[in-house]
């Protein structure tokens, strides 16, 4: 799968730009094995043989950084040449076989940093040695399909719209989930298949987690089949009682929309409708457009009628599902879909 990040570090390397260390923060597998097999390439060009060491330095007493160290410090006696891929480098702290390591990089051995998050520090200092800081950009839903036509064009397979939109629904936007979905289509439908929505069910399992905002932009847009997707699987990962979070969630964007509803109608600045609401610039931006589809009296009835709607969540035995899907019926109404409203 080819990934903007990891062919931009292929093309330095190609047109000669050594790079002795990689931090990733943040990204999947697919992000990982991509810059792995682009220093294994870059090695091997040069006449070595190489291997892989995977090491973790997460947990507390790990010797990751001995077996760092022992690599580095190797003596190649038969052209040998490692990539050294070292998971959890998430400490503020730079072990000194590190530092040492990237102070003067060894011409038979890559290193790649994996990090959860931002590292500054490590980052600082892989620069330093000349190596890159990759960060793989977060995929929106429109590029993710993109990506899922990409693989399964790689796969030998096609894919109608529907089965696209299925994918990107199931697997979000993790490329290693992507890539192992079309995978597992392609050998069982065969190279050259027309793959359809139906192809996929009991092939691809939903590994796809929910973002915190999902369900807010769903409310925002008013589309309820969104909405009610993402209650679904918040509701099936969450377990019993989660009725009751979601209800609070929805009622505060209830009570958020209507005072955006009513600062727009009051004609205050935006600068200072931010400031009221304790939201920055472009999350007020997107609530402002959201007041759009809204007519105050809606939301205002929504709002009275939660109480009600509370104890109802609280005392659901029967069907939880069946109370939240209520509550954003009578949020979204059937107006859905992001239509503008007239207020």
């Amino acid at each position: 799968m080819r990934i903007p990040e990891v062919e931009d570090l292929r093309q330095a390397i190609a047109t000669g730009a050594a790079v002795p260390a990689v931090l990733i923060t943040g990204g999947d597998d697919t992000v990982r094995e991509g810059v792995v097999a682009v220093l294994s390439d870059a090695l091997k060009a040069a006449g070595a043989g190489v291997s892989v060491v995977r090491l973790d330095a997460g947990p507390a007493r790990t010797d990751a950084w001995q077996k760092l160290g022992d690599v580095v410090a190797a003596v190649p006696l038969f052209g040998e040449a490692w990539v050294v891929v070292v998971d959890g480098c998430d400490g503020a702290k730079l072990p000194d076989e590190l530092k040492r390591a990237l102070a003067s990089p060894p011409p038979h051995a890559r290193l790649v940093l994996c990090a959860g998050r931002k590292a500054a520090g490590l980052g600082k200092a892989v620069e330093a040695a000349g190596g890159r800081v990759i960060t793989p950009a977060e995929l929106r839903d429109w590029q993710v399909g993109t990506v899922v036509e990409q693989a399964a064009r790689e796969a030998g397979v096609s894919l109608d719209r529907a089965a696209v939109a299925a994918v990107v629904d199931m697997a979000g936007a993790d490329r290693a989930s992507i890539e192992a979905a079309i995978r597992g289509v392609a050998a069982y439908k065969g190279r050259g298949a027309r793959v359809t929505e139906e192809d996929l069910r009991g092939l691809v399992q939903r590994t796809r987690q929910p973002m915190p905002w999902d369900l807010t932009d769903a409310i925002n847009g008013r589309d309820l089949k969104t909405a009610l997707k993402v209650a679904g699987r918040e509701m099936a990962d969450g377990g019993p009682g989660t009725q009751v979070a979601l209800f609070h969630r929805i009622v505060r964007q209830a009570r958020l929309l209507l005072q955006t509803v009513d600062l727009v109608e009051a004609r205050v600045p935006d600068e200072e409708a931010a400031e009221r609401l304790k939201v920055k610039g472009f999350p007020w931006k997107k609530l402002r457009e959201a007041a759009g589809r809204w007519r105050r009296a809606e939301l205002a009835a929504f709002l009275r009628e939660a109480p009600a709607m509370e104890q109802l969540a609280k005392r659901a035995h029967g069907s939880p599902e069946a109370v939240v899907a209520d509550m954003l019926a009578r949020l979204i109404g059937a107006g859905g879909g992001g239509a503008a409203r007239r207020r």
